[in-house]
């Protein structure tokens, strides 16, 4: 079985794109959203039989200081050959749900706050975009584009509206990223922001990826250039608006999913690096999963290890996949400990095998895929 699993690895590697260069990205997915509000809530929620099984349910919160300010003392221990540090690509969601406003209309209109006022409300991260912006400053911690909010607001809403039982008490609780079993929610639950059930929803969907990417620039300073759909879930449609609005590359895994038009199922795009999508976007393909969060019993850092080595031989850049959750501690303080340990680990042992590699973040390689510095 490890056999045939390696051969198949090497072959979905394969086509696309190819550098001699051993590049490494680490692609981090989820900032800026609530996920999980508190201990107290999941708890709650817990005991009125919400289902919550999800790691991202056990250990996923705003980052705080500390968590941000650990990541960046595993990530500034390390140089590759040109003096540069890992770099988190932190893909970032601009706004959450603001609850209280909602609530007030009676659930007839959504209404959104601004992630750092976000961070401002809850426990102990009124002060993480300070960390944040100094991140950014010291070449670890490079925002990109997630979209919004990380919630479906028109299923979302309409659940709310609806009153469906389990949608109105995870709301009291500010939290919607539950198991569900709203008839509507295909996937199970809200979190897939880009999945849509007619095409008309498009110009909707359009205009709050849009408005999504005026706040990145208005927050961060610079336009977001790279963009990855919540769940992996979008409809070529938006492509052509993220464009124009200045996304040049499209982050995703080697699968993406396309809505099928008034049906429960998917169709499956596959995606190659470096090639482009119909709208002009270059294609960036994750090949490497560092999750250590997702299992305990996993040797994630051997694991990662043969995956990057995967990727080197057939001269492909090693994009790894390492959301938010793992690196959380306000919790589950042992999730960010044990974590950032293995962190540490695989990113000595990378310039250990190959002293040659080179650090970047995923515009970064982007650029270098077009063939252009400057686009």
């Amino acid at each position: 079985m490890a056999i045939k699993d390696t051969l198949l690895r090497n072959l979905l590697n394969l086509p696309g794109w190819r550098s001699r260069r051993k590049i490494v990205v680490f692609e981090s997915d989820d900032w800026g959203s609530i996920r999980m509000p508190s201990l107290q809530a999941r708890r709650a929620m817990e005991a009125a039989g919400l289902r919550l099984q999800s790691k991202y349910n056990q250990f996923d919160h705003l980052a705080t200081p500390d968590d941000l300010s650990a990541l960046y003392q595993v990530l500034d221990s390390f140089r590759d050959r040109n003096g540069n540090r890992p770099v988190f690509t932190a893909n970032s969601l601009m706004a959450n749900p603001d609850f209280a406003r909602i609530e007030e209309g009676k659930f007839e209109a959504y209404h959104y706050e601004v992630f750092t006022e976000s961070l401002k409300k809850a426990g102990g991260c009124a002060s993480s975009f300070d960390l944040w912006l100094e991140g950014m400053e010291r070449g670890l911690f490079y925002p990109q584009y997630h979209g919004r909010e990380h919630v479906n607001i028109r299923l979302w809403m309409k659940a709310l509206r609806e009153g469906d039982e389990e949608a109105r008490l995870a709301f009291r609780h500010g939290f919607w990223g539950h198991s569900c079993t709203y008839p509507g929610a295909r996937r199970r639950h809200f979190l897939a922001s880009c999945d849509l059930e007619k095409l008309d929803e498009l110009p909707a969907l359009i205009h709050i990826l849009s408005d999504g990417l005026g706040l990145f620039e208005k927050v961060f300073g610079y336009r977001a250039r790279s963009f990855i759909a919540s769940n992996y879930i979008w409809h070529p449609g938006i492509e052509p608006d993220l464009f124009r609005a200045g996304v040049l590359f499209m982050q995703g895994t080697r699968r993406g999913l396309v809505p099928r038009e008034e049906s429960r199922d998917f169709d499956k795009k596959w995606r190659i690096l470096g090639t482009r999508t119909n709208a002009g976007q270059y294609n960036l393909v994750r090949n490497v999963l560092f999750e250590p969060s997702q299992s305990q019993q996993k040797d994630w850092v051997r694991g990662c290890l043969k995956e990057i080595n995967q990727a080197f031989l057939v001269h492909k850049p090693a994009i790894i996949s390492t959301h938010r959750l793992n690196y959380i501690g306000r919790l589950v303080p042992e999730n960010r400990e044990r974590n950032l340990r293995l962190l540490h680990s695989l990113i000595g042992q990378i310039l250990a095998l190959w002293p040659e590699v080179e650090f970047m973040h995923s515009e970064a390689l982007g650029r270098l895929v077009a063939g252009k510095d400057q686009i």
